[in-house]
């Protein structure tokens, strides 16, 4: 799965969705859009327990 800065990212078992807000040496920080919650993973943890919600439309 090829992510970038901004990605919107669905949880495969709760359904919440995060956005990815940073990548740094190799560790992903997701920010919840629904709970002030912040988490780090790795590429291999993210790829098995999230899954691409769509990007994100500016306007």
């Amino acid at each position: 799965m090829r992510i970038v800065e901004g990605d919107r990212l669905k949880h495969k078992l709760t359904g919440r969705l995060y956005e990815l807000k940073t990548i740094k040496d190799g560790a992903f920080v997701l920010e919840s859009k629904e709970t002030p919650y912040r988490m780090w993973f790795g590429e291999r943890d993210l790829e098995v327990f999230f899954k691409k919600a769509g990007k994100n439309k500016r306007r």
